[in-house]
């Protein structure tokens, strides 16, 4: 039988459908890269902008399912064409019992 905390990393990492990077002032849309429950209580969450997305990014964000901005990561640096970049967010849970 999975936990709450298993149940919750699962449907948290379902709902997530995609990101948006702001390249040189313009949103793009890249997908989700990876997606996992990296720990027992961890969920860590991917980006990877490829050689075609170059330029000043100033923002990452993560989008769920009903469009809404679930996470966001700022100042990222110039990218250029050379190398990829990869982009991660990540999440730590904990169950807290209350009276």
């Amino acid at each position: 039988m999975r936990t709450d905390i298993e149940l919750i990393k699962e449907t948290f990492i379902t709902r997530i459908k995609y990101g948006l990077v702001t390249v040189d002032g313009a949103d793009k849309q890249v997908p989700i890269f990876r997606a996992v429950a990296a720990a027992e209580d961890e969920i860590s969450v991917d980006l990877y902008l490829d050689d075609t997305i170059t330029g000043n990014i100033t923002k990452a964000k993560l989008v769920l399912d009903n469009g809404q901005i679930i996470r966001e990561r700022s100042n990222l640096g110039s990218k250029d064409g050379t190398y990829g970049l990869l982009v991660g967010f990540k999440w730590k849970l904990s169950a807290v019992e209350t009276n």
